[in-house]
């Protein structure tokens, strides 16, 4: 078959004409694939080419040297690395270059993504040095036509893009930056507005878009960058709404990425952007929203980092410059008459001007608390009680919860006092769906901020809970939210005998439960949020209710034995089973970890639930659901203990095909934390099934195509597995050992940036794990008296200790409680060296750096950190 009609084919309604096409495709890429290449690349180009053709071949292109997972991108790049020799690049380069000249838009789109894509891979090696030259002589070149320069200039945008993320090297195309800036910004500023042209000012506009990022060194500029903020104002004028729209987006992130910058064009931003929500279509009202949205967040962003300053005596680099509070007065008007055009249907996943102002409004209540009240008050005042108008009261009742969390508890308590009558009311007799759905999210709000208030009114506002679980999905589900955050604030009386919760339990559990299985439950993820509303009661009830939690246990197995029996005949249906299974065993973990070793009676019945979920999920790869039922599955061997020990057999398989689930990685993480709970629970029963977990834990660590976030708990799960196995973990130790040595090493060479939190958090995290793993080896190996085994690792245990107390940015004690989680680990590991090897006290006693570690440690917020100093400190010293 012909490669046209082969690609026609692989789009074909009839699904086994579909899948033979994709297969010969398939097999011609195994076959030979610069031959492909070159075929796909000819296709694309052929104006004379079906379309749907065309564009597919493009996307087959760009496919097979692009993906989303980092292992297979870079096999995909090593491949064509490899495969393409010059010729055929060099021919592969042409015909995309000719495409971007296609009078089919398709074509020429897919061809400048294609190309941004191969440059990426060509100019990090030094090929390809002309491309930008090419682009930018398309696009200055008066001959070219608007075609040519729209497609030339949308390339531009994805190679700024992919040299923002990394996949090209910046100092590439560093050099060139002012040129591709003028060339963007000259298509901004094209006038003529035929169809073509105004492709063209959307391609340049979309182009800065891309590149926002990139010009980071003109944006330095004073000159440079009033150029860029005159042309992005400019085109926010535009008469086309796409360009508009993506004008804004452009003002977004220069809002995001520049905030220190806009001073000088504030007021500017203000009068457009206030001119845009009152006045344009709604796609563009909603990039203006955001933009006064993004600048609450990035003030939000430096409150929080003068806080942690001024805890910790360092400097902040940015200055608050509070535009957000500055516009208050003029902008709250303006959000208010968003909040009143409400759709008249509910639906979950509805974002429009109404709901971004209510966004909005949240964030900047957060960084104005001094002052929001002030300014929502009058209207929330003037509208909420509007007997004609549904949309004035839900418009103030939205605007009241919306500011409830910012300003100081103490400013709003008498207003909320004021207020939940009414709202309680609303709930139960307003005859707009509308306010009476944002009535229970305000009332769930009230609950999670004011303990008080929801103690005063407790029983008034469980029964209209228990009341609004029968109203509309929308209303139940913010019901059930407010539900979970009530039960909530009972959290410190759940160890009591008896509490405030107690008399509302048994009422709202059955409420929920009956509201979990309405005909309706499965519209705006109101199931969903019963079963969480469930959950938080089985969590926070006191001990007197314990048995209305046990008079669940049977409820939530019948019914996940009978999603079990179900045959799912499509797609939806099996994620729909998945989902319903993944809340039961959800449900039924929570009630475990309350009841404890009371659900003994019910182990087997939740036994054979679990391992037909796995079946089930297995045979559809639901990886949700997997990670639900192993973490119930966890919980009954933290409830039996030693009584686990009977469906070890039956379970490891499953536990086995978790551990080895990399592609869907939480799924593997959650098996890793169920060893550890197994561990815990039946103690040295788990040595016939050691090895091969060891095993299957260490091929994890040596993969590439694991995520990097699973490998910290692994490591902490072999202190676990020690800790059981005790002296049968000599036979693991060397290779152990060895990983553990190698991941230490790691987390003190690599290069963290001081701005990328994320990284720091994970070395963090690995060390804090290689730490555990050491704890639990030395103690695992003490109690069957084999810790002589360690003297050869210890030189290196204390090197480690040693480099990571010397890590200033790691370890600042006092300030972080992830840095002094590993503050503490560390000493743990001296004390638990110095207590078990007494041959290496002299040297851990005669290290100046261990008396500073321990003295970092004594001086920890952290109680448990303080404790195990002052264990360390005797054991060290007082003992030398």
């Amino acid at each position: 078959m012909e490669l046209t009609q082969l690609l026609l084919s692989a789009q074909s309604p009839d699904a086994n004409a579909r899948v033979a096409a994709e297969q010969q495709l398939q097999a011609a890429q195994e076959a030979n694939y610069p031959a492909l290449v070159e075929e796909l690349c000819s296709e694309l180009a052929a104006e004379d080419r079906p379309l749907q053709a065309r564009r597919l071949a493009g996307i087959i292109l760009k496919n097979s040297v692009d993906a989303k997972d980092p292992t297979t991108k870079q096999t995909l790049v090593e491949r064509w690395k490899a495969a393409i020799d010059p010729a055929v690049n060099a021919r592969v380069r042409d015909k995309l270059l000719q495409t971007l000249g296609s009078s089919a838009r398709d074509a020429s789109h897919t061809a400048a993504q294609v190309i941004a894509k191969l440059a990426a891979i060509e100019m990090s090696g030094g090929n390809w040095p002309d491309l930008v030259g090419i682009l930018l002589n398309n696009a200055t070149d008066g001959a070219s036509s608007e075609k040519l320069k729209t497609s030339t200039l949308e390339t531009m945008g994805y190679l700024c893009e992919e040299a923002y993320l990394g996949d090209l090297d910046v100092r590439v195309l560093s050099s060139h930056s002012n040129q591709i800036l003028t060339a963007v910004v000259s298509g901004m500023k094209h006038q003529s507005h035929s169809e073509d042209a105004v492709e063209l000012v959307l391609a340049a506009v979309t182009a800065l878009l891309n590149a926002i990022e990139f010009v980071k060194q003109n944006f330095e500029r004073v000159n440079e960058r009033d150029y860029i903020m005159l042309s992005a104002c400019e085109v926010t004028h535009h008469p086309d709404e796409r360009i508009r729209k993506t004008a804004f987006e452009c003002l977004v992130k220069i809002a995001e990425n520049y905030y220190d910058k806009l001073e000088k064009y504030i007021t500017t931003l203000f009068e457009i952007t206030v001119k845009a929500i009152q006045s344009d279509t709604e796609s563009v009202a909603l990039q203006a929203i955001e933009f006064w949205s993004t600048i609450a967040e990035e003030e939000a962003l430096i409150l929080e980092d003068t806080r942690i300053a001024d805890e910790t005596g360092q400097s902040v680099d940015h200055v608050l410059n509070r535009y957000a509070h500055a516009a208050l007065p003029h902008l709250c008007p303006v959000i208010f008459g968003c909040l009143m055009q409400q759709d008249e249907d509910l639906d979950e996943d509805t974002w429009n001007k109404s709901t971004a102002a209510g966004s909005c409004l949240v964030l900047l209540a957060e960084v104005a608390p001094d002052t929001i009240v002030d300014h929502v008050l009058p209207f929330v005042q003037s509208n909420i009680n509007d007997p004609n108008n549904w949309r004035a009261r839900e418009a103030a009742t939205m605007a009241f919860g919306s500011i409830l969390e910012g300003p100081p508890l103490e400013l709003l308590k008498p207003l909320i006092d004021e207020a939940v009558p009414g709202l309680i009311l609303f709930m139960t007799k307003d005859p707009s769906v509308q306010v009476r759905d944002t009535a229970a999210w305000t009332l769930g709000k009230v609950c999670d901020i004011s303990e008080t208030t929801t103690l005063q009114y407790a029983a008034n506002l469980a029964a209209v809970f228990i009341q609004s679980l029968k109203d509309e999905p929308a209303v139940a589900r913010n019901t059930c939210w407010a539900i979970h955050n009530f039960a909530s604030c009972f959290a410190v009386e759940s160890d009591n005998q008896s509490g405030g919760l107690s008399p509302y339990v048994q009422h709202l559990l059955n409420a929920l439960l009956e509201a979990t299985v309405r005909e309706d439950a499965g519209e705006c993820s109101m199931r969903a949020s019963a079963y969480e509303a469930i959950n938080a009661i089985f969590q926070n009830c006191p001990r007197d209710c314990i048995p209305s939690v046990s008079l669940c246990i049977p409820i939530l197995l019948e019914r996940l034995e009978q999603t079990c029996q179900r045959q799912p005949q499509s797609e939806e249906e099996r994620e729909e089973l998945s989902e319903l299974q993944g809340l039961l065993c959800g449900a039924l973990q929570t009630a475990n970890q309350r009841l404890g070793r009371a659900v003994a009676s019910y182990a087997d019945r939740m036994m054979r639930c679990y391992f037909a979920v796995f079946n089930q999920a297995t045979q559809s790869r639901q990886a949700s659901v997997h990670e639900e039922a192993l973490m119930a599955v966890g919980a009954v061997a933290d409830a039996i203990e030693k009584d686990f020990v009977e469906y070890m057999q039956h379970f490891i398989p499953y536990l086995e095909v978790g551990l080895r689930n990399w592609e869907q990685y939480q799924v593997c993480g959650v098996a890793v934390g169920v060893v550890g709970d197994i561990c815990r629970a039946i103690d040295k029963e788990i040595i016939p099934y050691a090895s091969k977990i060891v095993e299957l834990l260490l091929v994890a660590l040596a993969s590439s195509e694991l995520d990097k976030s699973i490998k910290p708990p692994i490591f902490s799960c072999f202190g676990d597995l020690a800790m059981a196995v005790g002296g049968h973990f000599e036979q693991y130790l060397p290779w152990v050992m060895n990983y553990l040595q190698q991941a230490a090493q790691r987390s003190v060479n690599i290069d963290v940036a001081s701005d990328d939190y994320d990284m720091l958090d994970w070395v963090l995290s690995l060390r804090e794990s290689v730490f555990e793993a050491y704890t639990g080896i030395i103690q695992g190996l003490k109690s069957d008296n084999k810790q002589s085994l360690l003297l050869s690792f210890t030189p290196w245990m204390l090197q480690f200790c040693e480099v990571v107390s010397a890590d200033e940015s790691a370890i600042q004690s006092g300030n972080d409680s992830a840095s002094e989680k590993l503050l503490g680990a560390a000493v743990g590991v001296l004390l638990d060296l110095v207590s078990s090897l007494e041959e290496v006290r002299p040297q851990v006693s005669s290290s100046p750096w261990v008396m500073r570690l321990v003295s970092r440690a004594s001086d920890a917020r952290d109680f448990s950190v303080r404790e195990t100093a002052k264990w360390a400190h005797q054991a060290i010293f007082q003992s030398a």
